[in-house]
């Protein structure tokens, strides 16, 4: 696939970069070839190729969503220097 001179002026706008026409023209090569790589890519037959394994898909096993004993509140609340109706009071930062 080709890149012309005129994408990478666009993109390079869109992406508010000031590019001299050296780098312009090395961005266009690099841009080019990263595409016919991956045309490459697409035309590998991979009709008889099983999917890879994904390790993070069989092994992360979440635990069921089950009620558990309530934290004693008023016991966490001792060390606050203040409480009411069982709430932290706070400074007020404005």
């Amino acid at each position: 696939m080709s890149v012309n001179i005129d994408e990478i002026d666009n993109c390079a706008h869109l992406a508010r970069l000031d590019l001299d026409s050296k780098s312009r023209q090395a961005i266009r090569e690099k841009t080019a070839n990263t595409l016919e790589m991956s045309e490459e890519l697409f035309q590998v037959d991979t009709a008889g190729v099983a999917p890879m394994f994904n390790p993070v898909a069989g092994s992360q096993f979440l635990r069921p969503d089950e009620v558990k004993a309530k934290q004693p509140s008023k016991e966490l609340q001792q060390c606050a220097p203040e409480i009411e109706n069982g709430c932290y009071i706070v400074p007020s930062v404005i």
